[in-house]
């Protein structure tokens, strides 16, 4: 389907953005149906740093200066910032919020970014969680 003719709904196809819609409309279809230049570029920078994440749990499990892993964990934290981020837009742009938590997608993401949510528990069993990252990929 491609733009009609205007009328009181939007109406769009995967390559053409939506024409009348709240900005929630038009981020849920930016993030989820999107096959624009920007589209593409926020879909490959999320799965970007799901790699560089499931890197970074790797390199952790060798013994590292202080200095770096130091800075190996700022960097991990930023990110799980970033997903904490990225899950709370997809909550706020879902048609149906409720659906969006349980499908099986939110409660990866949602299992994902537990250790930021719960950084006051036991840090090891938080690590074990870090690994649900990864199945995030199969989102993209």
């Amino acid at each position: 389907m491609t733009l009609r003719e205007p009328t009181d709904e939007a109406v769009w196809d995967s390559d053409t953005q939506p024409t009348k819609e709240t900005t929630r409309e038009k981020v849920r279809w930016l993030i989820d149906e999107s096959d624009s230049p920007l589209g593409l570029a926020v879909s490959g920078a999320i799965a970007f740093l799901i790699l560089l994440s499931a890197a970074i749990f790797a390199v952790q499990t060798y013994p590292l200066p202080a200095p770096i892993l130091k800075g190996i964990r700022v960097l991990d934290q930023s990110i799980l910032v970033l997903f904490t981020l990225e899950y709370l837009v997809r909550l706020w742009s879902a048609k149906n919020r409720s659906r969006f938590v349980f499908s099986l997608y939110g409660l990866i993401d949602l299992i994902a970014v537990l250790p930021l949510l719960l950084s006051q528990l036991n840090h090891q069993f938080l690590q074990l969680i870090r690994w649900l990252r990864i199945l995030r990929l199969a989102r993209f």
